[in-house]
């Protein structure tokens, strides 16, 4: 009964993220996987926003209540709906999938199978997943029980470690508990699987648009079979959601830069919104996918908006859509009383940064020893990324490679400014955090190989699917 209700929770978040997703559904661009991929991620961002609202009002979150609201949303995007049921647009194409999609479905089914067992054998006992995020999500729960209000709750997260992270993991695991009828460790830990399956229909869903349904399906099969992302899967840390909204959030870029869909800039705004409401490394995340609108309307995009005021209104809504976000969230994390422990005003000592060359060499370290191999065993993506720079160099093809890879240096770049400024030992600060980070980056740099490498995999790159 328990795990029925359970389910009840996710498909309730997946439907309200529909109802929400068919306002942006204007070209019918999205294919059933990546649609189920991009609905999931905004009903936990709605389950989230939802809560916020009612904690803020004092009212108490029931299954009735998120029911009642859920239906509010529904009902406010219906007309939108059977709107775009009426419009005509292209029908997928109905053919038989070929032998390679299914083989790599199997895969994945067995893949998911042993991170399901995994997930769900033992309760979290990654020290981050119990002491930042299980235990916010506790206190959430029984503060929800004795009616207190977000106001009384967010004092309380001094108690965690790291109290003023974001809360839409804490939410999202107090959500499910909520429609189980009690606490319990294990049934929360459903949201991280569903994340990792719906970073790998981003993925795919992107590449099989451009690419086609072969090459897409190994490409995201090599994704997937990474070891430590689906470890990382099941240990109950948001980095796998952090990962998700970042990239979903970049790829609806990407098809806006292709389509010109007013929509799907809103749309992934959205996106780089939920992923600062996921952590602290979201800020960066939001702030590189802004970045990387401003670089495209400014130098790669001379046909988007003729007039440079259209440019600069585009600029200046999807920053601001940004920063309203950031500001929102760090609003909540000055309720909590808690400083950050690695960003505060002690971090830019200018006498701290000085004497912190000597740290350059170990952290280059480590950075080289988490991508080529040395850390996670199986690992081939820092290779194939290296070879692909220097095939791209060589072709010179123009294409989205070069917007991916100024993320990935991006990325590097903030993250290994980090570590030379933590006020932390540099050891400990990369032996527990350094294997998350690169989970961040590496769907970024699989997909810019894939991109870059897909003529010498002609065989495999068939007519790209037109969804």
């Amino acid at each position: 009964m328990t795990l029925i209700k359970v389910l009840l929770a996710l498909y309730l978040a997946l439907v309200s993220g529909y109802s929400i997703l068919a306002i942006f559904r204007k070209r019918r661009i999205f294919s059933s996987i990546s649609g189920a991929a991009l609905a999931f991620g905004l009903g936990i961002g709605a389950v989230s926003v939802i809560q916020v609202m009612f904690l803020s009002l004092s009212i108490k979150i029931t299954p009735l209540t998120m029911i009642a609201a859920f239906f509010v949303v529904s009902l406010s995007t219906l007309p939108i709906t059977l709107k775009e049921r009426k419009l005509p647009g292209e029908k997928e194409r109905s053919r038989k999938p070929g032998i390679l999609p299914l083989i790599i479905a199997l895969l994945l089914a067995v893949q998911l199978v042993w991170i399901i067992i995994k997930t769900f054998n033992y309760p979290i006992i990654d020290d981050d997943g119990v002491w930042q995020w299980g235990l916010k999500a506790k206190i959430i729960y029984y503060s929800n029980e004795r009616g207190e209000s977000l106001k009384e709750i967010a004092p309380k997260m001094s108690l965690t470690s790291n109290g003023n992270h974001p809360l839409l993991i804490p939410l999202a695991e107090h959500y499910v508990n909520v429609f189980a009828g009690e606490w319990n460790d294990l049934y929360f830990k459903a949201i991280f699987p569903l994340f990792y399956l719906a970073l790998l229909g981003i993925f795919y869903g992107y590449l099989r648009r451009f690419t086609g349904v072969n090459y897409a399906s190994v490409c995201a099969f090599l994704l997937a079979s990474l070891p430590f992302m689906a470890k990382l899967a099941t240990w109950g840390v948001p980095d796998i959601a952090l990962a998700y909204y970042h990239f979903a959030g970049f790829v609806l870029i990407l098809l806006w830069m292709k389509d010109r869909d007013t929509g799907l800039l809103v749309l992934s705004a959205i996106f780089s919104a939920l992923s600062v409401w996921t952590k602290n490394e979201g800020y960066p995340s939001a702030v590189i996918n802004a970045a990387v609108v401003i670089l495209f309307l400014f130098t790669g995009g001379r046909d988007v908006g003729a007039v440079k005021m259209k440019k600069t209104a585009v600029v200046f809504l999807y920053t601001a859509a940004v920063m309203a976000a950031i500001l929102l969230v760090w609003c909540y994390q000055k309720s909590t009383g808690v400083s950050d422990l690695i960003v505060n005003g002690r971090t830019f000592i200018l006498e701290r940064v000085n004497e912190n060359t000597g740290r350059i060499p170990y952290i280059f370290n480590q950075f080289q020893k988490q991508m080529f191999g040395a850390v996670n065993k199986w690992d081939l993506v820092g290779y194939l990324f290296v070879f692909s720079i220097f095939y791209q160099l060589i072709k010179r093809q123009k294409g989205p490679e070069g917007y991916i890879l100024f993320v990935i240096i991006f990325k590097i770049a903030v993250y290994a400014g980090v570590y030379y400024i933590s006020p932390l030992d540099v050891k400990d600060h990369i032996d527990t955090s350094l294997y998350r980070i690169y989970l961040h980056i590496v769907p970024f740099i699989l997909l810019y190989s894939a991109l870059a490498l897909k003529d010498i995999a002609a065989g495999l790159t068939d007519i790209p699917h037109p969804r």
